[in-house]
């Protein structure tokens, strides 16, 4: 278990290295070489405290780290449970990928006690936290291949002890655990629930709810909106609910091209180009801010040109959509821009 482990934090390693540097430190985080080390430098990134710092106090803290693949950038979440000595606990969900952006929860001590448990459990069986700090070594230096590439590293102070280890989807109920802990945070944002509905509470559902800002009830709705729009398929028909994504007065303007006007001609636009075999377009949403029924939602647009049966040319550009509410009280694209597209590098 412990190499399939390791392997798992080689392919955190890969994915964690996508995240962007700040611009004060330079560091991708991509040597670490441990789970410790790995989340030490992540949490170095984003400002917030080292294990070590809660068990100094006499709190209590759970916090995990995951990573998961996904079309264009990975999907980083940190969650941070933490009960101190007295008081009520706090819990932190943080986006290491917009530069440690975070919201803050508070709970009452009596909440904790169901975690506290099934980690308690968890550990007594021995399937988490493994005795002192976990990992040594490189961690890329192993044989047993598990197929997923989500990962979490989970960090922990318990009875005034530190531990860590690194779970995949392989580690089913270690993984649980992970999950309860996920579920716990997104319980305290009741204004993110359309991001529950859609995609379940896992890394991007959380990321996404820390990228909402303003009416965030208004904002996650648009925010799953885009997100739905962004999975056309050129070989689907168009449905009455798909093309109700797209206001009748919407507007398309992409640098360089001319403006398409017309929901019928936007939807028929982003549908040709969601699905070409030869040349097509994906998309990933990075924030939502809402007021007054108007919804500024931005992300990068990723253009990918088939050039051989080896060999795909692609490119990027950021994008911003203003999605109305209706009197419905859907969301509806009215207006997209998309800024002009440079080539990705090798990797990327």
């Amino acid at each position: 278990m412990v190499r399939r482990l390791s392997l798992m934090l080689c392919l955190a390693a890969g994915l964690l290295a996508g995240m962007p540097a700040r611009a004060d430190d330079g560091n991708t985080c991509r040597d670490a070489e441990d789970g410790a080390a790995h989340m030490a430098c992540v949490l170095q990134r984003v400002g917030a405290p080292v294990a070590a710092q809660y068990a100094a106090r006499g709190d209590e803290m759970i916090r995990v780290l995951v990573t998961k693949p996904d079309y264009i950038r990975p999907e980083i979440v940190i969650v941070e449970i933490v009960l101190p000595r007295a008081g009520d606990g706090q819990v932190v969900v943080r986006d290491p990928q917009a530069r440690g952006v975070s919201r803050t929860y508070r709970f009452a001590r009596a909440a904790f006690e169901t975690l506290r448990s099934q980690l308690l459990a968890l550990r007594d069986a021995g399937a988490v936290l493994h005795g002192g700090r976990a990992g040594s070594g490189h961690p890329c230096q192993v044989e047993t291949i598990c197929l997923h590439g989500a990962v979490a590293l989970v960090d922990v102070v318990l009875d005034g002890k530190l531990a860590d280890a690194v779970l995949g989807f392989c580690e089913t109920p270690d993984y649980a655990f992970v999950n309860a802990v996920l579920e716990f945070a997104a319980a305290r944002d009741p204004a993110c629930a359309p991001l529950s509905a859609f995609e379940g509470w896992d890394a991007g559902g959380l990321r996404d709810c820390v990228r909402v800002r303003g009416d965030r009830a208004a904002g996650a709705s648009a925010f799953v909106a885009s997100k739905m729009l962004s999975q056309w398929q050129a070989r689907w028909d168009l449905t009455a609910d798909d093309r109700g994504l797209i206001a009748p007065d919407a507007q398309l303007r992409i640098a360089g091209q001319p403006v398409l006007s017309g929901g019928d001609a936007v939807a028929q636009r982003w549908h040709a180009m969601a699905g070409d075999e030869g040349e097509h377009y994906r998309y990933s949403v990075d924030s939502a801010v809402a007021a007054s029924g108007r919804i500024v939602v931005r992300g990068t647009l990723r253009q990918d040109i088939a050039q051989s049966d080896q060999h795909t040319a692609s490119f990027r550009a950021p994008f911003v959509q203003v999605w109305r509410s209706g009197a419905d009280g859907k969301p509806r694209l009215a207006d997209w821009q998309v800024g002009g597209f440079v080539p990705v590098p090798p990797g990327g």
